[in-house]
């Protein structure tokens, strides 16, 4: 399966896909999202420090948001083909919702905490303080989460036809 196949299948969430078409892809979107991730974040931090060299206290939530669209658009692009990948090892497409939530999760920690920092009105050190805590778990929840899904991505699929179909 080619970049093209993968691109027309981005909402077909049904069937298997073997190691050796789903890696590929994975390779590609990865690169491009670090990217547009990249020119995303370069849209966010120049404002921010234009705004606080200012005197101004921008509003990073709303900063963000071309960053945290980036992330979205690229967890909705490698949804099916790792649905499919898990459907291939027998076991349902559902493994994956923890790690893209944990991850949306830390983004909109992230921009919280910011705003907290940059704008610091009446925020408690304790407050500061449960916000980081709050940032760092969710960090390390989305990392075991992302290092298992890989894990179990990189297995070996089942080689007889499961519930999910026959093999790729």
């Amino acid at each position: 399966m080619n970049l093209a196949d993968h691109l027309r299948r981005l909402s077909d969430f049904s069937g298997r896909e073997s190691r050796r078409a789903f890696w590929p892809y994975v390779g590609v979107m990865v690169a491009v999202s670090f990217l547009a991730m990249t020119l995303a974040m370069s849209a966010f931090v120049l404002p921010v420090i234009l705004a606080v060299e200012a005197g101004n206290m921008p509003n990073v939530l709303v900063a963000i948001s071309p960053f945290f669209l980036t992330v979205l658009a690229f967890v909705a692009m490698l949804a099916a083909a790792v649905v499919r990948r898990l459907h291939d090892r027998g076991v349902s497409g559902w493994w994956a919702l923890p790690t893209p939530l944990l991850l949306m999760g830390g983004v909109v920690a992230f921009g919280i905490e910011m705003n907290a920092f940059l704008g610091g009105a009446g925020i408690e050190d304790e407050t500061f303080a449960g916000l980081f805590a709050v940032l760092l778990l969710l960090n390390g929840l989305y990392i075991a989460s992302l290092s298992g899904l890989t894990t179990v991505l990189c297995l070996p699929g089942q080689p007889r036809s499961n519930r999910f179909g026959p093999p790729p």
